[in-house]
């Protein structure tokens, strides 16, 4: 059998070789960053203040964030894991 080969000619022009527009990513989003300082702020009172309620309430959502953080890395990232790339862009 001999082999052959396929040329594609072209006219010259460049049509539809062009990628789209990528969207901008925002890494960072600057509308949550006077959240998180009011948060520092009122951690910064509650220890400087020694309030208990105050105290007890970060330690709470501390360990809130945690069971958050175990359940997607041990239930989620296993399924996503298993998904095609298509999948995981959805």
């Amino acid at each position: 059998m001999p082999y052959e080969a396929h040329v594609v000619a072209s006219n010259g022009t460049d049509e539809g070789s062009a990628a789209p527009p990528r969207p901008a990513i925002q890494a960072l989003p600057l509308k949550g960053l006077p959240i998180v300082a009011a948060i520092m702020v009122f951690l910064i009172a509650a220890i400087a203040r020694n309030w208990q309620w105050a105290l007890d309430l970060f330690h709470g959502g501390g360990g809130l964030w945690t069971a958050i953080d175990l359940l997607v890395g041990l239930v989620v990232g296993p399924i996503l894991g298993r998904l095609r790339c298509p999948g995981r862009r959805r």
